[in-house]
């Protein structure tokens, strides 16, 4: 029997009318996976039965065959660091796919093993670099308000420093570079993780 996500919407709707939030939150989960079967998968799908549950979700076509990911267009970027190479921020994907995104934000100012942390909870990984930029891509005027992360590159050190690369949209424009295990994000940062299918 085939079950749509709007199905599985409905019955977390009504799970949580009776207090029954944790069938709610796997309702909520079932309805994501459905959305992966469906065609097409719309970001207003995503947007509508997400915030009906809580839940911060979007979707966006990768491209991972663009030709934004074979080099660093250095000019793109407000900041790009010297340092950051195609090796450093790799494309994992071929072709294109709709990825549906988790957006969360802490109550204070993480250090990056926290986020990492948040990044590998069941369900989810960090993006690669053509998922990182294109979901802030889709999301740059909200990030005239609250910045935008993504995790999107490999753990290297620089200069003795243990470090991360990153995209990271500000209201002054687009950071390719490299954030320390030892420093602490800004509070407002919001983060970007991709929905693993199962």
């Amino acid at each position: 029997m085939y079950i749509s996500a709007e199905h599985f919407y409905l019955l977390a709707l009504a799970a949580q009318k009776l207090g029954r939030n944790d069938d709610a939150k796997l309702y909520g989960q079932a309805m994501v996976e459905a959305l992966y079967q469906e065609e097409p998968v719309t970001e207003q799908q995503i947007l509508s039965l997400g915030q009906a549950l809580g839940l911060n979700l979007c979707v966006c076509l990768v491209d991972y065959e663009s030709h934004r990911w074979k080099v660093i267009d250095r000019s793109r970027y407000a900041y790009c660091s010297s340092k950051a190479t195609v090796d450093l921020f790799p494309v994992r994907s071929k072709g294109q796919a709709n990825v549906i995104f988790d957006i969360g934000q802490f109550d204070h100012a993480p250090n990056t093993a926290e986020v990492i942390a948040w990044y590998n909870e069941p369900g989810y990984r960090l993006p690669d670099w053509a998922e990182g930029e294109t979901c802030i891509d889709a999301h740059a005027e909200e990030c005239k308000e609250n910045p935008m992360v993504a995790i999107c590159g490999e753990e290297t050190e620089i200069d003795g420093v243990r470090v991360v690369g990153s995209v990271r949209e500000y209201n002054y424009g687009r950071y390719l570079s490299f954030f320390s295990f030892d420093d602490r994000w800004y509070q407002d940062c919001r983060f970007v993780r991709v929905r693993v299918r199962k």
